[in-house]
């Protein structure tokens, strides 16, 4: 699995990087830097910077469960509808919530993750996809 995970980031970064240089200058900056986009932005640019942050992060299954990850798309979705947010912050949760989907279409809902290692905290996405299941 650590074999697969190792792949599965390096390919993350390529896919990302290529991603990159389909945003335009300031744009490209503002999801760099994470910053505000201060302009009125096209329909072509949000799709680049949705697809950006689409990018699938194949680490979290080292940590969730197919059924984890689908409601976490659904509660990344659900913040991105926060009308107190600057366009690149929906943009950008809408993208995490595309890409935690994807992971789910390729894995199954019933795929569990592998053991973590006794007395090893759990990542921010664990704590939160364990929280959101409470409720």
């Amino acid at each position: 699995m650590e074999d697969f995970l190792e792949q599965g980031d390096q390919l993350t970064r390529l896919v990302k990087r290529k991603r990159q240089r389909r945003l335009a200058g300031d744009i490209l900056g503002s999801v760099i830097a994470r910053r505000k986009i201060n302009r009125t932005i096209s329909t072509f640019e949000a799709e680049a910077i949705r697809r950006y942050y689409a990018t699938p992060s194949i680490s979290r299954l080292a940590t969730l469960s197919g059924d984890e990850l689908s409601g976490l798309a659904d509660l990344t979705e659900g913040w991105a509808q926060d009308k107190h947010l600057d366009r690149r912050s929906m943009i950008e949760l809408l993208g995490w919530s595309d890409g935690m989907r994807s992971l789910v279409d390729v894995v199954g809902l019933d795929y569990m993750p592998p053991p973590s290692p006794v007395g090893s905290k759990p990542p921010l996405f664990k704590f939160l996809a364990t929280r959101m299941r409470r409720r």
